[in-house]
């Protein structure tokens, strides 16, 4: 079995369902001000919520920033752009603001994606 198919197992029982807005268009007035955007949703997307970036009151060990959090997802993973928002079941929203496709043996195994918690 492959790392991307071992991966992929992982992900669909251990991750949590969650929905992807895709933002496909976008139209702007003169002035700079949002008119009108239209969106695409993308529902039932297993991806598995890394919280170790979370502020708490313990002492963070490791490269891991106050705020860096990261949902992983299966490679090949459709919608996962800059700007796009992952809604949890619990409706927290998260905006992406990284995107990362990692590779073994030349062969994409996951997707993680940086996130920013978002009040949209």
């Amino acid at each position: 079995m492959t790392y991307a198919k071992r991966i992929s197992k992982i992900i669909d029982s251990k991750g949590e369902l969650v929905s992807l807005e895709k933002y496909s268009a976008q139209d702007y007035s003169d002035y700079g001000d949002l008119v009108t955007q239209s969106t695409s949703e993308y529902t039932n997307v297993k991806a598995i919520f890394n919280q170790y970036g979370l502020s708490s009151q313990y002492q963070t060990e490791g490269n891991f920033q106050n705020g860096d959090v990261s949902f992983f997802f299966k490679a090949g993973q459709t919608g996962l752009s800059n700007g796009n928002i992952i809604i949890r079941a619990n409706g927290e929203r998260w905006k992406i603001s990284q995107t990362y496709k990692n590779y073994v043996s030349g062969l994409e195994t996951h997707t993680e994606c940086r996130v920013t918690n978002s009040e949209l």
